[in-house]
């Protein structure tokens, strides 16, 4: 850990914000390189989805900011930090609302993937979805390869995050932007706990998620999405 820095010296009883922070690069201290037009729109458009994916739980600070004395950017931002902050908020740098921050609702697409597996099922101990996934009750890397797996086979690339940010807009679930970033947020979980409250199992005749939509990975979100993926397994190998 670094030594208190001057100006907000703890952030969440910590003293050293690189640990803490996600960071966008920009024109540093009036350095020879200034900011490019590129840079403030994809920050607005990064920084918007951020907050929509976290909650609102993140605080856009300048580096400035964490520390006056020695830092005095990003600098050479037209309008200066108070502008870049509402550009932010408002997901561009233009001053026009993007339009594609609300999309409207679609169809939800197909629960069956389209490709099929010539491998045989079961057998034995080997990997989803040639053999099921296990109820742990709680999320792991496992559940996650498969999911990502899955959503690969549908046509949807990209990170864990994206592919699931995707197939849950796709599902009329998730209203945001496709983030950047390969962490799955409180605001895409609440989207894929959603998408799940409104499937039916087969095997049981209940909805596989009767949770709340808190956008928490717990252990019943994390079983409905084993029970989920098992059935995907049984409509891959023609058993659904």
């Amino acid at each position: 850990m670094r030594p208190r820095w001057p100006g907000f010296p703890w952030w969440h009883d910590r003293d050293d914000v690189n640990r803490e922070a996600i960071a966008f690069s920009f024109d540093a201290n009036s350095s020879k390189y200034p900011v490019t037009a590129a840079q403030l729109e994809s920050a607005a458009k990064v920084g918007k989805a951020m907050t929509e994916d976290w909650g609102g739980n993140l605080v856009h600070m300048m580096h400035g900011d964490w520390n006056p004395t020695d830092r005095s950017d990003p600098t050479r931002v037209p309008g200066g930090w108070s502008a870049l902050r509402a550009a932010i908020k408002r997901g561009s740098w233009s001053a026009a609302r993007p339009a594609a921050t609300k999309p409207a609702p679609v169809k939800p697409a197909a629960s069956k993937p389209a490709a099929k597996s010539s491998k045989p099922w079961p057998s034995g101990r080997r990997p989803w979805p040639d053999a099921y996934l296990s109820r742990a009750g709680k999320r792991n890397k496992h559940q996650d390869k498969a999911l990502h797996d899955l959503l690969g086979r549908v046509g949807y690339t990209g990170t864990f995050a994206q592919r699931l940010q995707k197939w849950c807009k796709k599902d009329g679930t998730y209203r945001g932007l496709i983030t950047h970033i390969s962490v799955v947020g409180p605001s895409s979980t609440r989207a894929w706990q959603t998408s799940l409250s409104r499937r039916t199992n087969p095997k049981t005749g209940r909805r596989f998620y009767t949770g709340r939509i808190d956008g928490k990975r717990g252990p019943q979100t994390a079983n409905a999405t084993v029970d989920w993926l098992n059935w995907q397994a049984d409509i891959i190998h023609g058993k659904g």
